[in-house]
């Protein structure tokens, strides 16, 4: 059952916010090390003995890091059918093939196990397989979605996309190039099982770009303008996690920053699956498509920037957001940010990305527009093209 909050008020700083609103997320959430070993009991409890599992993953994740075998021990009282052709930026073409391949497989559960990319291809099998079509169905409006769904399990193995815990499946089309997104109140996973050893193996270039990922969503989802004590309450926690772990866990051998960070990115998800990211999502959105930039490092690199424009309309919400960073002014936390970003080896301007302000023009093209309403400073495509001027 989902958490339900109705007519909240609750003081935030020196205000009192009415809220009339629902909070919910069904999804039961395991967290600890050596978790994984619960993969066949829950198997079990959701779809029973002798259930037909459809498995997701990537082409090598679980053959590289040994893990295959492991599962397929866990999962010893099922029939497996393994999908792995999971790439990063999921197409709808792809996800049409492993919506197919399910259907036949008659499967009872499906499980994912990987990062963002297997986990929001498997969301989109999970819900569309009891469907009638396909997902260019869905993303036309020609068909409803029923609440009718597979139960899904998702195993995270990196700690960013948060989409063990959301409702939320982006598919890419990197021809045309065109995002879409696919969502519903009944596509949560029904379990999330994060193990945090399963992130031990990222390399640093992915545990940064990930955590770079979930710690955007964490301020866009505190600065939202439907942001509630629930959302801040989880965000600033958050937040004060990344701070603290975030550089420290690009060193693999870091077992409990790495650990920190796997639990900062589920309760970012939790946060943001209602209360969602803006701005920094919408703008990164041009730089994946059409410069194949990975989605944490789009979605962060024009997180600096942002906060400065938004800081007169924070100023309720400045002090504990200090408190959480650790530093005692609002330029030393975006100092600290941009700082922290550079340790991490991540891209805080587009030097070397063959951007100049004629591809910018472009760029606006592709902006997720509807998403900047949720900022509290609103953009126009003026003021957009400002912010990315600033990082040539």
């Amino acid at each position: 059952m989902g958490l339900q909050i109705y007519g909240l008020q609750m003081p935030i700083g020196s205000k009192k916010y009415m809220l009339v609103s629902t909070w919910y997320n069904p999804t039961k959430i395991y967290f600890g090390s050596g978790n994984l070993a619960l993969l066949g009991s829950l198997i079990e409890e959701q779809a029973g003995k002798d259930a037909t599992v459809f498995l997701v993953t990537g082409k090598t994740f679980l053959r590289q890091h040994g893990l295959l075998e492991k599962i397929l021990q866990y999962c010893s009282s099922t029939t497996v059918h393994l999908f792995d052709k999971v790439v990063p930026f999921p197409s709808p073409a792809l996800v049409d093939q492993a919506i197919e391949e399910c259907r036949k497989s008659r499967a009872d559960v499906i499980v994912a196990v990987g990062g963002g990319s297997a986990l929001d291809l498997a969301k989109v099998v999970a819900t569309l397989v009891p469907q009638k079509g396909f997902t260019g169905d869905y993303f036309t409006g020609k068909k409803t979605m029923l609440p009718e769904t597979l139960p899904f399990i998702a195993v995270p193995t990196t700690s960013g996309s948060s989409s063990e815990v959301t409702p939320f499946a982006p598919l890419w089309d990197m021809e045309t190039p065109q995002k879409f997104a696919i969502t519903g109140p009944h596509m949560f996973p029904a379990i999330a099982l994060v193990d945090p050893d399963l992130t031990l193996t990222m390399p640093k270039k992915l545990a940064a770009a990930t955590g770079m990922d979930a710690f955007t969503s964490a301020f866009e989802s505190y600065w939202s303008t439907d942001s509630h004590p629930v959302s801040e309450g989880i965000n600033l926690e958050v937040i004060r996690l990344f701070r603290d772990n975030l550089v420290k866990s690009c060193s693999t051998d870091d077992v409990l920053a790495r650990s920190n960070c796997a639990y900062a990115a589920t309760m970012s998800g939790v946060a943001y699956s209602n209360v969602r990211p803006n701005v920094c999502h919408a703008l990164g959105v041009p730089l994946s498509l059409l410069f194949g930039m990975d989605h944490g490092e789009s979605v962060g690199i024009t997180l600096p920037l942002i906060l400065k424009a938004c800081e007169q309309q924070l100023m309720d919400k400045i002090s504990p957001l200090l408190q959480a960073f650790s530093v005692e002014t609002f330029d030393e936390l975006v100092e600290t940010l941009v700082l922290m970003m550079k340790q991490c080896g991540l891209k805080t301007n587009f030097n070397g990305m063959g951007i100049d302000e004629r591809a910018i023009d472009r760029m606006l093209d592709y902006i997720e527009w509807e998403r900047l309403a949720r900022c509290p400073v609103m953009f126009d495509r003026q003021g957009v093209k400002d912010i990315y001027l600033q990082l040539l």
